[in-house]
């Protein structure tokens, strides 16, 4: 009987071993599927803060074309403030110019009667010398 004990006795010890190695592999199986979920959430993370990334490099580069836009707008009125400023100036001169030339006529014509004026003083004076 003893023979069968020990039989019996290994057959046992070997399904307790089957049985150990059954739930080792379950505990493996679950524990490389919540590693496998991990790393899919990981990567789910990092695809959606790539997407995130790519979204505000875009929302960059419009803001820059859009701050270039601008800068070229303030350019183009700046430009056009001064050219009418020196527009402006030129005009303001040019009418300066007139005004003096006005004035200049206006100072030889008054020479001119202030002469006439002294020549028939003279002549007056000279015909009351005459008398």
């Amino acid at each position: 009987g003893s023979l069968a004990v020990r039989a019996h006795n290994r057959i046992r010890a070997a399904q307790e071993q089957a049985d150990e190695e059954a739930t080792a592999t379950l505990v493996l199986r679950t524990r490389v599927q919540e590693l496998e979920d991990q790393v899919e959430d990981m990567l789910r993370e990092q695809r959606a803060l790539e997407e995130s990334r790519d979204a505000l490099e875009q929302q960059n580069i419009e803001l820059r074309q859009e701050l270039r836009q601008m800068r070229m707008e303030w350019d183009l009125e700046r430009d056009e403030v001064a050219a009418a400023a020196a527009a402006a100036q030129a005009k303001a001169a040019a009418h300066s110019d007139t005004e003096q030339v006005h004035l200049d006529q206006l100072d030889r014509a008054l020479a001119e009667l202030e002469e006439d004026r002294a020549m028939a003083q003279q002549r007056e004076a000279e015909s009351q010398e005459a008398i």
